[in-house]
This record gives C-alpha cells, structure tokens and sequence, in this order.
C-alpha cells in the first residue's frame, strides 16, 4: 500500500508538520501529473519551497507540547 493508498487525515497545523515529508511527496506527484499546467505547476513548486522553510519555531511551543 502507497501513502495515496491511504486516506488523508490532518488534525492541524502541527499534525501537518509532522506529515510533511511525506506530504511533499504527495505534492510534487501532483505536480509532475500530466493535467496541469505550467502555471500550476510553479504555484505547487513555490508552496512547497515556502512549506520548506518552516521549522519547530515556527511553531507555538504550547502546540507542540500538547502532541
């Protein structure tokens, strides 16, 4: 079973933190998938260069502790 096997579950902010490496994943094959456009494409490619850039600091430490 692939991670698109299974269905996407996000509880928040901190919980899309955590899943982001493999939610990359999911965005690039979006990306690469034949059905959209440039345009598009560089819209995904800079969401996930911003993405990138969060860290735990980013983070309230109080949400952080709560998981």
């Amino acid at each position: 079973m692939t991670s698109k096997d299974v269905p996407l579950s996000i509880d928040d902010i901190v919980d899309f933190y955590r899943q982001w490496p493999s939610l990359r994943l999911r965005v690039q094959d979006i990306i690469d998938a034949p059905q959209h456009d440039a345009d598009q494409a560089e819209i995904l490619n800079w969401m996930i260069k911003i993405i990138d850039r969060i860290g735990p600091n980013d983070l309230a430490p109080n949400e952080l502790i709560q998981h």
